[in-house]
Protein backbone atom coordinates (compact mmCIF):
# COMPACT_ATOMS: atom_id res chain seq x y z
CA UNK A 1 0.00 0.00 0.00
CA UNK A 2 2.94 2.59 0.35
CA UNK A 3 3.91 2.49 -2.92
CA UNK A 4 0.94 3.99 -4.27
CA UNK A 5 1.51 7.52 -4.85
CA UNK A 6 0.09 9.95 -2.57
CA UNK A 7 -2.23 12.85 -4.21
CA UNK A 8 -2.85 15.92 -3.03
CA UNK A 9 -6.24 17.99 -3.68
CA UNK A 10 -6.16 22.02 -3.42
CA UNK A 11 -9.62 23.07 -3.28
CA UNK A 12 -10.30 27.07 -2.49
CA UNK A 13 -13.25 28.64 -0.68
CA UNK A 14 -14.22 32.16 -0.64
CA UNK A 15 -17.43 32.73 1.03
CA UNK A 16 -18.31 29.30 -0.35
CA UNK A 17 -19.76 28.13 3.49
CA UNK A 18 -23.06 26.90 0.91
CA UNK A 19 -20.54 24.82 -0.93
CA UNK A 20 -18.37 23.22 1.85
CA UNK A 21 -20.02 19.94 2.46
CA UNK A 22 -20.59 18.99 -1.35
CA UNK A 23 -16.85 19.94 -1.95
CA UNK A 24 -15.53 17.89 0.41
CA UNK A 25 -17.93 15.06 -0.13
CA UNK A 26 -17.01 15.20 -3.80
CA UNK A 27 -13.50 14.25 -3.17
CA UNK A 28 -14.04 11.92 0.06
CA UNK A 29 -16.05 9.43 -2.50
CA UNK A 30 -13.10 8.80 -4.77
CA UNK A 31 -12.35 5.58 -5.12
CA UNK A 32 -8.42 6.23 -5.05
CA UNK A 33 -8.07 6.83 -1.00
CA UNK A 34 -4.38 8.04 -0.90
CA UNK A 35 -4.98 11.75 -0.72
CA UNK A 36 -4.77 14.97 1.59
CA UNK A 37 -7.42 17.18 1.24
CA UNK A 38 -5.66 21.44 1.25
CA UNK A 39 -8.50 23.40 2.09
CA UNK A 40 -7.55 27.40 1.40
CA UNK A 41 -10.47 29.46 3.19
CA UNK A 42 -9.56 32.56 1.41
CA UNK A 43 -10.26 35.63 3.73
CA UNK A 44 -14.09 34.22 4.92
CA UNK A 45 -16.98 36.28 5.88
CA UNK A 46 -19.29 33.38 6.45
CA UNK A 47 -19.17 30.00 8.06
CA UNK A 48 -16.87 28.27 5.90
CA UNK A 49 -13.70 27.83 8.30
CA UNK A 50 -16.09 26.33 11.27
CA UNK A 51 -17.56 23.98 8.63
CA UNK A 52 -13.87 23.35 7.28
CA UNK A 53 -12.74 22.28 10.94
CA UNK A 54 -15.61 19.93 11.44
CA UNK A 55 -14.65 18.39 8.40
CA UNK A 56 -11.12 18.25 9.56
CA UNK A 57 -11.95 16.71 12.55
CA UNK A 58 -13.53 13.59 10.78
CA UNK A 59 -11.31 13.55 8.43
CA UNK A 60 -7.58 13.48 9.18
CA UNK A 61 -6.83 14.01 5.47
CA UNK A 62 -7.65 17.45 5.85
CA UNK A 63 -5.62 20.47 5.86
CA UNK A 64 -6.62 23.57 6.71
CA UNK A 65 -4.88 26.92 5.09
CA UNK A 66 -6.87 30.08 6.33
CA UNK A 67 -5.62 33.34 4.75
CA UNK A 68 -6.23 36.87 4.29
CA UNK A 69 -8.07 36.97 0.86
CA UNK A 70 -5.83 38.50 -1.86
CA UNK A 71 -7.77 39.59 -4.31
CA UNK A 72 -7.86 36.44 -6.77
CA UNK A 73 -8.21 32.73 -6.43
CA UNK A 74 -4.69 32.51 -7.90
CA UNK A 75 -3.20 33.65 -4.42
CA UNK A 76 -5.18 31.06 -2.39
CA UNK A 77 -3.75 28.24 -5.04
CA UNK A 78 -0.19 29.36 -4.21
CA UNK A 79 -1.12 29.29 -0.76
CA UNK A 80 -2.24 25.40 -0.89
CA UNK A 81 1.31 24.80 -3.67
CA UNK A 82 3.66 25.56 -0.83
CA UNK A 83 2.46 22.86 1.64
CA UNK A 84 1.44 19.99 -0.73
CA UNK A 85 3.25 16.90 -0.10
CA UNK A 86 1.63 14.29 -2.89
CA UNK A 87 3.49 12.80 -6.47
CA UNK A 88 0.13 14.41 -7.96
CA UNK A 89 -1.54 17.80 -7.27
CA UNK A 90 -5.03 18.83 -8.30
CA UNK A 91 -6.61 21.93 -8.49
CA UNK A 92 -10.34 21.85 -7.33
CA UNK A 93 -12.98 24.25 -7.26
CA UNK A 94 -15.56 24.39 -4.61
CA UNK A 95 -18.36 23.67 -7.35
CA UNK A 96 -16.52 20.72 -9.16
CA UNK A 97 -18.15 17.48 -9.58
CA UNK A 98 -15.84 14.21 -11.14
CA UNK A 99 -16.88 11.20 -11.46
CA UNK A 100 -16.02 8.71 -8.17
CA UNK A 101 -13.34 6.68 -9.97
CA UNK A 102 -11.42 10.16 -11.94
CA UNK A 103 -8.63 10.21 -9.26
CA UNK A 104 -7.43 6.65 -9.66
CA UNK A 105 -7.88 6.74 -13.85
CA UNK A 106 -5.59 9.77 -14.15
CA UNK A 107 -3.13 8.18 -10.63
CA UNK A 108 -3.01 4.78 -13.41
CA UNK A 109 -2.16 6.61 -16.65
CA UNK A 110 0.17 9.28 -15.03
CA UNK A 111 1.65 5.66 -13.63
CA UNK A 112 1.89 3.72 -17.02
CA UNK A 113 2.57 7.20 -18.73
CA UNK A 114 5.93 8.33 -16.81
CA UNK A 115 7.00 10.66 -19.36
CA UNK A 116 3.68 12.63 -19.23
CA UNK A 117 3.76 15.44 -17.03
CA UNK A 118 -0.39 16.18 -16.76
CA UNK A 119 -3.81 14.41 -16.94
CA UNK A 120 -6.64 15.66 -17.97
CA UNK A 121 -10.04 15.37 -17.04
CA UNK A 122 -12.83 16.23 -19.39
CA UNK A 123 -14.91 19.28 -17.99
CA UNK A 124 -19.11 19.89 -18.67
CA UNK A 125 -20.70 23.22 -17.54
CA UNK A 126 -23.83 22.11 -16.04
CA UNK A 127 -26.55 24.15 -14.46
CA UNK A 128 -28.18 23.61 -11.18
CA UNK A 129 -30.23 21.06 -12.69
CA UNK A 130 -27.83 18.76 -14.01
CA UNK A 131 -28.28 19.76 -17.49
CA UNK A 132 -25.31 20.43 -19.61
CA UNK A 133 -24.90 23.73 -20.31
CA UNK A 134 -21.69 23.86 -22.72
CA UNK A 135 -18.88 21.17 -22.61
CA UNK A 136 -15.39 23.67 -22.76
CA UNK A 137 -12.91 23.39 -25.52
CA UNK A 138 -10.06 20.76 -25.22
CA UNK A 139 -6.52 21.14 -27.01
CA UNK A 140 -6.74 18.95 -30.07
CA UNK A 141 -2.97 18.95 -30.21
CA UNK A 142 -0.59 17.04 -26.99
CA UNK A 143 0.77 20.25 -24.71
CA UNK A 144 3.95 20.08 -23.11
CA UNK A 145 2.91 20.35 -19.49
CA UNK A 146 4.34 23.97 -19.38
CA UNK A 147 2.10 25.01 -22.65
CA UNK A 148 -0.92 23.23 -20.60
CA UNK A 149 0.13 25.47 -17.35
CA UNK A 150 0.26 28.49 -19.93
CA UNK A 151 -3.13 27.87 -21.85
CA UNK A 152 -5.11 26.64 -18.39
CA UNK A 153 -3.71 28.31 -15.32
CA UNK A 154 -2.28 31.60 -17.09
CA UNK A 155 -4.21 32.10 -20.27
CA UNK A 156 -7.35 30.11 -19.62
CA UNK A 157 -7.82 29.48 -22.91
CA UNK A 158 -8.89 25.83 -22.36
CA UNK A 159 -11.34 24.69 -19.46
CA UNK A 160 -9.89 21.78 -18.10
CA UNK A 161 -8.69 19.93 -14.33
CA UNK A 162 -6.26 18.00 -14.73
CA UNK A 163 -3.71 15.84 -12.26
CA UNK A 164 -0.33 17.33 -12.11
CA UNK A 165 3.00 15.44 -11.54
CA UNK A 166 4.52 17.27 -8.28
CA UNK A 167 7.36 18.67 -10.75
CA UNK A 168 5.38 20.29 -13.41
CA UNK A 169 3.15 21.61 -10.69
CA UNK A 170 6.17 23.22 -8.67
CA UNK A 171 8.04 24.36 -11.96
CA UNK A 172 5.30 27.01 -11.73
CA UNK A 173 3.83 29.99 -9.39
CA UNK A 174 0.27 31.07 -8.92
CA UNK A 175 1.92 34.19 -8.06
CA UNK A 176 3.72 34.92 -11.50
CA UNK A 177 2.38 35.51 -14.90
CA UNK A 178 4.13 33.22 -16.78
CA UNK A 179 5.80 30.00 -15.85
Amino acid sequence: MDDIPLVSVIITFYNSGNLVHSAIKEVQKQTYKKIEIICVNDGFQDETLSLLKKYQQEDNRIIIINKNNEGGAHNALAAGQKVVKGKYILTFDHDDKLGEDAFEQAVVSMEQNPDWGISLFKVKIMDEDGDLLESRPQPKNILTAKEAVKATVIRFKYAFRCLYKREVFQSFSYYKKEP
